[in-house]
C-alpha cells in the first residue's frame, strides 16, 4: 500500500481544491472551516458539533416535544396565549387571560312569576343562557342584571342558579340553602328590590336593577363539554306576592319597564383542592 505525504494539495493550477470524482475515504478527524453541500448523508452529529444550526432551514421531519416540536401546528392569533395542551405532550394556543368563551341573553319581555316558599321556581326561558364548555376543567362566572318589580312592598325572595346538567330535583339549583334560624327564613342570595311602602298609593312602584353573580366550579359529574343551560331561579320567603321581570305594576297610571342581561363566561382552569 503506497502512501502520499504532502503538507498541501491543490488543483493543477494551484488556485483551488482538487477534484475526487470517486469520493474520499478518511480515517480520523476531518477539519474544515466551512462545509458546502446537501448534508443528506451526515449522521451522528452532536449539539456541540452544530452550534450554528439555523432553525429556519428545517423544512421537514418532527421535532421532539423537549424542543417545542409536537403540538405547535401553527402560529396563534392576536389575543391568544401559549399553554401546555390537555395531553401534556406539546403546546397549544388558547384565549388570552384564561377566558375560553362567553354567551349571554338580553330580554325586555315582561314576565310575572308566582313563587313558592318550599321549592325553587325557574325563570322563563327568555332568561336562559345555553353554553357548551370548551374544557372539562373550566369554571364559570355566572352573572345576571335583572330588572325586577313586585306588586307589593312586602315581597321577599331568594335567588339561586340552575344548571341543566346538575341533575338535582327542585330546579337543579347550584347552591344549597342553609337552615332557618328561629322565625327567619333561610336563603342563599337575599333579594332586596329598592323602594318602600310609603302608602297604599305607592306600593306598586317597586322596580330595581339587581345584580347577582356566582363563580361556579361543577362537581365531577357535571364537568362536561356537552351543551348545558344556566338561568336564575327564585323562591319566595313567606309573602305571597308576584315577582315581575322587566316591569313594575302601575299605580296612579304610572308604569316602568326595563331590560335584563344574563351572561355565562367560561374561565380556563379548575380549582385546586
Amino acid at each position: 500500500m503506497s502512501k502520499l505525504r504532502a503538507n498541501q494539495i491543490t488543483n493543477k493550477a494551484s488556485t483551488g481544491a482538487p477534484t475526487a470524482p470517486n469520493g474520499l475515504v478518511v480515517t480520523g478527524v476531518t477539519t474544515s472551516t466551512t462545509f458546502s453541500g446537501s448534508g443528506s448523508g451526515l449522521t451522528g452529529l452532536t449539539d456541540s458539533q452544530i452550534p450554528n444550526l439555523n432553525a429556519s432551514k428545517i423544512t421537514a421531519g418532527t421535532l421532539p416535544t423537549t424542543r417545542g416540536g409536537t403540538g405547535l401546528a401553527s402560529l396563534g392569533t392576536a389575543g391568544q396565549s401559549l399553554k401546555v395542551n390537555s395531553s401534556a405532550n406539546g403546546f397549544e394556543f388558547g384565549s388570552g387571560g384564561g377566558v375560553l368563551g362567553m354567551n349571554q341573553t338580553i330580554t325586555s319581555t315582561h314576565h310575572a312569576q308566582s313563587l313558592s316558599d318550599t321549592a325553587w321556581t325557574a325563570t322563563h326561558n327568555d332568561f336562559a343562557v345555553t353554553y357548551t364548555a370548551k374544557a372539562t376543567t373550566s369554571h364559570f362566572l355566572l352573572e345576571a342584571f335583572l330588572s325586577l318589580g313586585s306588586n307589593h312592598h312586602d315581597f321577599m325572595g331568594t335567588c339561586n342558579w340552575w344548571d341543566s346538567l346538575k341533575g338535582l330535583s327542585n330546579g337543579n339549583e347550584l347552591f344549597e340553602l342553609s337552615g332557618a334560624a328561629g322565625s327567619r327564613k333561610r336563603g342563599t342570595f337575599a333579594l332586596f328590590p329598592s323602594g318602600a311602602g310609603v302608602s297604599a298609593a305607592w306600593d306598586d312602584y317597586w322596580f330595581s336593577g339587581v345584580f347577582i353573580s356566582a363563580l361556579y366550579y361543577p362537581a365531577a359529574g357535571q364537568r362536561s363539554t356537552s351543551q348545558r343551560t344556566f338561568k336564575p331561579v327564585f323562591r319566595r320567603n313567606g309573602y305571597n306576592f308576584n315577582l315581575n321581570f322587566n316591569y313594575s305594576e302601575a299605580d296612579n297610571s304610572v308604569s316602568l319597564t326595563g331590560t335584563s342581561i344574563i351572561r355565562v363566561t367560561e374561565i380556563d382552569g379548575g380549582i385546586v383542592g
